[in-house]
């Protein structure tokens, strides 16, 4: 790279050009070194006639014997671009701009006394390179590449070993300084492959043991083969819905936190199942159940299977039932008609509202004895009438 030379390289236009012409045609074009701008490699040439002269700066030339075309750049070194005739003369002479080209000083080299610094106007070895702050870079190769004929004194970095290496009788590594403190640590690099799946541990304690404890351990799955005990007025506790079971007596099983109890199927019980209560004293009446029999006849009734949609709620009894519409006890007695308790969610505020959106309802088949009743009654008082007549 940079400016390349030819010894007494002359030749002769082979046709006129004008002062802007970028082309020019010589007769020899062997005699000049080879320029290419790609490189960066470059001369500087004199055109001349027997006036004048201009120096351009040739940036490429093949080198090539016969015609050739050298570009230039015109008007080199404070000449003037000019026109010239067909034979005039195209010379690589030693120019101010060649010398200039290699001012040692002026690109920050200095040799003084057999000794070159880089950027120091006064080495005081050999090769000075004490006012750089970037690094000085070495040979680098492989083991099987060291010089053939080494002499005391050579350095290089050996790239089989990754080590700095030098010669005296024989090539030794540098050694390397003391381990500098820790740098900061970098960023976390990305996850790597799951590894293979390990042996299998030791088999852990056996199943059948007690768990003793005042702590409170946890556990993501617990299996027993046994029985689940809690001693005390204690029991099963759910913490993030605040309901359980517990016992405070020999007799009864309690919903802790007054929860509602709820089942996707039947509940059978070998006894009674008392619910609600009945004692006046803990009731305000509201007034008397009217024309109970008019209503006891608008209730639609009927023999029913479970459809499919009922089966999509966990309802899967085949044989045939009775039932009414709760549609039609809701016109003549809504009071004992509610939403259906697998279509029931209690929101935050304590709210119930239906799950699904649609409303399934269901009725409190018990209630509806008082209606009954009254509907006999309004049936007896109907017949005494016409006994009467």
């Amino acid at each position: 790279m940079g400016l390349v030379f030819k010894n007494n390289a002359n030749t002769t236009l082979s046709s006129g050009v004008n002062d802007s012409t970028t082309t020019i045609p010589v007769t020899e074009g062997s005699v000049f070194p080879v320029a290419d701008a790609t490189n960066d490699t470059f001369f500087f040439a004199t055109l001349a006639d027997d006036a004048n002269n201009e120096i351009v700066k040739v940036t490429i030339s093949s080198g090539n014997a016969g015609n050739q075309n050298l570009t230039v750049v015109r008007a080199q070194e404070g000449t003037t671009a000019r026109a010239f005739s067909s034979g005039d003369k195209v010379e690589l002479r030693l120019t101010a701009g060649m010398v200039d080209t290699f001012n040692l000083s002026g690109n920050g080299i200095t040799l003084s006394s057999n000794k070159m610094g880089f950027g120091d106007s006064s080495p005081e070895v050999s090769l000075d390179l004490g006012s750089q702050t970037d690094s000085l870079h070495v040979p680098v190769g492989t083991t099987a590449q060291r010089p053939g004929s080494p002499e005391a004194g050579y350095l290089r970095y050996n790239s089989t070993t990754g080590k700095f290496e030098g010669y005296t009788n024989a090539w030794g590594d540098i050694a390397e300084g003391s381990l500098g403190p820790t740098g900061p640590a970098g960023p976390t690099g990305p996850t790597g492959p799951t590894g293979p799946t390990g042996p299998t541990g030791p088999a852990g304690p056996g199943a059948n043991q007690a768990l003793n404890t005042t702590s409170q351990p946890t556990f993501n799955t617990v299996y027993v083969s046994n029985w689940f005990r809690a001693t005390g007025s204690s029991g099963l506790y759910f913490q993030s819905y605040g309901g359980g079971w517990y016992m405070i007596d020999s007799t009864w099983i309690r919903s802790y936190g007054n929860k509602p109890v709820y089942v996707q199927n039947q509940i059978a019980a070998g006894s009674n199942i008392t619910a609600y209560y009945s004692d006046e004293r803990l009731k305000d009446k509201q007034g008397k159940i009217e024309n109970a029999l008019d209503k006891v006849s608008a209730i639609e009734t009927f023999y029913f299977k479970e459809n499919e949609l009922a089966k999509s709620f966990g309802h899967n009894i085949e044989k045939t039932q009775v039932g009414v519409s709760a549609q039609s006890v809701k016109k003549v007695l809504p009071e004992i008609v509610d939403l259906a308790p697998f279509d029931m969610e209690t929101k935050e505020d304590g709210e119930i509202v239906s799950m699904s959106g649609e409303d399934y309802m269901t009725i409190d088949y018990a209630k509806l004895t008082p209606l009954l009743i009254e509907a006999v009654k309004d049936l007896s008082a109907k017949v005494k009438e016409l006994e009467n007549k």
